[in-house]
């Protein structure tokens, strides 16, 4: 067994996640052999970093090592998922979490393996100092302030003799103050050990060279300083015993939102946070080419309501910091305290009666309300171009919506007839829908949503956008409308929760997964993890991709054959064969039996061991076990793989 895992979450960094990982191989080959190496990515399906990084990690980062795991995780998209990921498929003793773009000092890898192996049964928390981009200033800790929409911000420890009082320097207005280090919230005004008061009136500006002056050094200056304990740091890098690792709250998403809080959780477990002054890390902070991933705000503060009520705590600094500057409405914050598990998204945007939707109800045309609808960033605007083009190729549209982009959409796209179950009533909906009927379109709309819609009329395009995102949900909705609809089935939130439903259960997947099986004439044919996720099925052969000419098929599937023969014609165990077809079940590239990329027969390409997905999809397996590092419960039934076989 590896002594450490090494792991990262990543998304689209190919770049920071190369070198952070040869790095550590460049500067500390000796201790390699101990160490695992865990690659979680959270990356969009067929991201151009993600057929870098998975060869990289599977071939030439094994190399020396104690192995190294590459896990495609499209689930829920954020930081927290994939992080418990890398807890959940590592097979070392103690786990290092990193982001993908962190670098070391050499011998910091091999000082951490020592740590453990000198404290056998610590179940604490362990951060290290972050240093800065010049190598010399650093910071040890988060410290219990709001600020920038985030509860932490660096800071500094402080110690004022041998066994003295431990202390973080605070600015109050323009002076200095001072607090403990457990969650920072009691003020100290003189050491315990020698009396000494805490100098008052220093200035903020210049405090450190003050401090120090008046005889109190920095704690975690030197790596052969003494661990201390701490309130929290961020989780660039963070480290713990595998079995002693708690885990994240199981329903945040997005990103950001856990640091304080997971070492508030291994306090109230009567366990610590620790900083190891040995550990120090360097950030790559700089991103040229811009975030790659969404930053809702709302999800982020959806996270702070999940784990404060975890917590116990009291949602009143939340409220402060995001309601009262009006960086979250009143109105988001009463939809999401009402039920932050089930409320995933924010209420419809548009009625809030806010400037954004008074523009909208100023409009003279479908066309133009399109126009302004595109640019502004909602849940569902980045899909509305594909929602319009799939209207295009209809006559009939029906949908189950929350917000007013979708139906803007489909009214954008001149189609005879929309029904809308909506449960938006504003004003900009009541505006839009009198707009589409004066453009000539016939528009139904009802304030339902689909538990209250037993039936519906015949149409061709039926769009889910529905107030639960979960497989209970999905399924009913399939059951009752799907033989009604002559081409097309969308649905919003495919991504967020796919493999895990807002209710904690299983996901959108654990639905449409054996809806697909049951139902051979339906097929995935688009399918995108941006804004949520939005997946379209259709059951007219004209929208799935084309296959390959018969000899290019033939020449493939020779191709696997002879690798197969090769290989000692070794089978994929029941288990990882349904695994792999569950994957091709829900991909747009699949073509009935086939896959449109190399053509080959699915069911029998996946049963053979040694084959590869030609898009990377499959999911990685353990090489002893043969079992499958899935982010999603595979459907097991009678029927599980006819749709393959036929």
């Amino acid at each position: 067994m590896p002594k450490l895992t090494i792991g990262m979450a990543h998304y689209d960094d190919f770049h920071g996640a190369y070198f952070s990982i040869q790095a550590l191989r460049l500067n500390e080959p000796d201790v390699m052999k101990d160490v695992e190496f865990v690659v979680v990515d959270n990356s969009p399906p067929n991201s151009k970093h993600s057929q870098m990084l998975r060869p990289f990690v599977e071939g030439w980062a094994r190399q020396g090592t104690a192995g190294a795991k590459y896990v495609p995780f499209q689930g829920t998209i954020g930081t927290s998922a994939p992080r418990d990921q890398i807890f959940k498929v590592a097979t070392g003793d103690a786990v290092l979490a990193m982001d993908c773009h962190v670098l070391y000092p050499p011998g910091t890898i091999k000082r951490l393996i020592e740590w453990y192996d000198d404290h056998p049964d610590t179940e604490d928390i362990y951060s290290g100092p972050l240093v800065y981009d010049d190598l010399h200033n650093f910071t040890t800790h988060f410290d219990n302030v709001w600020r920038g929409e985030m509860w932490g911000i660096w800071a500094r420890a402080w110690k004022c003799c041998d066994g003295g009082v431990h202390f973080s320097a605070r600015q109050n207005n323009q002076e200095c103050e001072y607090f403990d280090l457990t969650l920072g919230k009691t003020p100290v005004q003189s050491c315990h050990k020698c009396n000494k008061p805490l100098p008052t009136g220093i200035s903020w500006a210049g405090h450190e060279n003050k401090l120090r002056e008046a005889g109190y050094r920095p704690l975690g200056e030197h790596v052969d300083d003494e661990p201390f304990e701490i309130p929290g740091m961020g989780l660039g890098v963070f480290s713990c015993r595998r079995k002693a690792w708690l885990g994240f709250h199981e329903h945040a998403s997005g990103f950001g939102g856990e640091e304080l809080y997971i070492h508030e959780k291994f306090r109230q477990e009567g366990r610590k946070a620790m900083c190891l002054p040995f550990l120090r890390w360097v950030h790559r902070f700089a991103r040229p080419d811009g975030v790659p991933y969404p930053l809702p705000r709302y999800s982020k503060v959806r996270n702070y309501v999940l784990e404060f009520q975890e917590l116990g705590f009291s949602l009143d600094e939340i409220h402060d910091h995001f309601v009262k500057p009006g960086l979250l409405s009143q109105q988001q914050w009463d939809h999401l305290v009402e039920d932050p598990i089930g409320h995933s998204s924010p209420p419809p945007a548009n009625s809030c009666g806010n400037a954004e939707s008074n523009e909208i109800t100023k409009t003279k045309t479908v066309k133009d309300a399109f126009k302004r609808m595109l640019q502004r960033e909602r849940d569902l605007n980045r899909h509305m171009p594909k929602l319009r083009e799939l209207a295009e190729k209809v006559e009939h549209v029906t949908e189950f919506g929350k917000r007013t982009e979708g139906f803007t959409a489909f009214a954008a796209a001149q189609p005879k007839k929309i029904v809308s179950y909506n449960v938006d009533a504003s004003r900009e909906m009541a505006h839009l829908t009198e707009l589409a009927r004066t453009e000539g379109i016939e528009v139904t709309h009802e304030k339902s949503a689909s538990p209250d819609v037993s039936e519906i009329e015949a149409t061709d395009l039926l769009f889910i956008d529905s107030t639960a995102h979960n497989a209970k949900r999905l399924n009913e909705e399939l059951k009752k409308f799907s033989g009604s609809v002559a081409r097309y089935i969308v649905m919003h939130d495919t991504a967020l929760h796919g493999n895990k439903g807002d209710d904690g259960g299983a996901g959108l997947f654990g639905a449409l997964l054996p809806f697909l099986k049951q139902n051979q004439s339906w097929q995935v044919v688009y399918h995108t993890q941006d804004q949520y996720g939005l997946t379209v099925i259709s059951k007219d052969p004209a929208d799935r991709k084309s296959l390959p000419s018969t000899i290019t098929m033939a020449k493939n599937f020779a191709k696997a054959s002879l690798a197969h023969i090769k290989d000692g014609a070794k089978a994929a165990s029941q288990e990882l064969l349904e695994a792999r077809l569950a994957v091709c079940t829900l991909c747009e590239q699949r073509n009935g039996n086939r896959c449109s990329v190399c053509g080959c027969g699915l069911s029998a390409k996946a049963g053979w061991l040694e084959q590869n997905c030609p898009l990377d999809k499959w999911p990685t397996y353990d090489k002893e076990t043969k079992r499958p590092h899935v982010d999603f419960e595979v459907v097991k039934e009678d029927s599980s793989e006819a749709v393959l076989n036929s």
